[in-house]
């Protein structure tokens, strides 16, 4: 597949051509990434349908603890390393570099991000503990003021550190030159560019949240039964859903999951789209740059 990624491009232009290729090139993308969809898909709803109540499955393990516990790592680990396994095989359809290379890299990329992630997320949570417990005496509106203030502002730390990475992503996976020393360095390109990567979030979140609501309501709706159902079963009231229900949600969830990688195949072809953009505007810069100093 012979993309241009490294070129100019507006923010909508970016979002715009990235949704273009995949309704162009939808049957060779299906073709090559359906197996790691399906397979995520199928750990996925084991995942929902182990973190969901069941007091069947609840007393089967306790009775069963090791086994509950291997069984659980396997399902909460696979829909990870599945997941970054589909990434990697979108991110191999949009470069001509081995297999093999940018397998390694997507897992290395996306391991350290969430590394980083759950450091700065533990970082802020023990920082609201802190100052949570300075403000034990303080009236209670004073409290809900400064703790608002901390969330907001943990959120702004958190959005400067992490969109900076859609470039990161895509630097080191896609250009071949790339060396991992080099992320931190990325991470402030990315900052440079802060206002393209915020504005693209924002537009995706808002039709990620809009049809999101609308795949996952199947979902959503069979959860609520499922918990209601399950909860009252644990106080001795009667199953009030059919014999059938765990296997329809199990079902619903994975085709849910299934449908749902379109949207994650549109996040990652915008994720090259920016950060080619990106590149071609520092190439630019860095022309200018010698030009003037000569």
């Amino acid at each position: 597949m012979e993309i241009e990624f490294v070129k100019n491009r507006s923010l909508l232009t970016c979002l715009r051509e990235a949704l273009h290729l995949e309704k162009s090139n939808f049957s060779i993308f299906f073709k090559k990434t359906w197996i790691a969809a399906l397979v995520f898909s199928l750990f996925y709803a084991a995942a929902i349908v182990l973190r969901t109540p069941n007091m069947a499955l609840a007393q089967w393990g306790l009775k069963n603890i090791m086994i509950s516990f291997v069984i659980q790592t396997i399902a909460y680990a696979g829909v990870y390393i599945v997941f970054l396994t589909l990434l990697a095989t979108i991110f191999k359809l949009l470069t001509k570099q081995k297999p093999v290379r940018v397998y390694v890299r997507t897992f290395i990329i996306f391991i350290l991000k969430d590394i980083l992630f759950i450091l700065c997320l533990v970082g802020l949570v023990i920082g609201f503990a802190s100052i949570r417990s300075m403000l034990v005496k303080s009236e209670i509106s004073t409290q809900l003021v400064i703790c608002a203030f901390y969330i907001i502002l943990g959120l702004v730390i958190m959005m400067v550190i992490f969109l900076p990475f859609i470039y990161v992503i895509g630097k080191y996976i896609l250009d071949e030159k790339a060396k991992l020393i080099h992320v931190f360095g990325n991470i402030g390109v990315g900052l440079r560019h802060f206002g393209l990567l915020f504005g693209a979030t924002f537009i995706v979140c808002i039709l990620l949240i809009i049809i999101s609501a609308l795949l996952y309501l199947p979902q959503t709706i069979l959860t609520i039964a499922q918990s209601k159902s399950q909860l009252g079963a644990f106080e001795g009231d009667p199953l009030g859903t059919p014999a059938y229900f765990n296997a329809l949600y199990y079902a619903t969830a994975a085709i849910t999951a299934f449908l749902s990688c379109a949207l994650t195949l549109y996040l990652v072809i915008t994720t090259a789209y920016l950060y080619g953009s990106i590149a071609a505007q520092e190439i630019e810069r860095k022309q200018i740059t010698v030009y003037e100093k000569d």
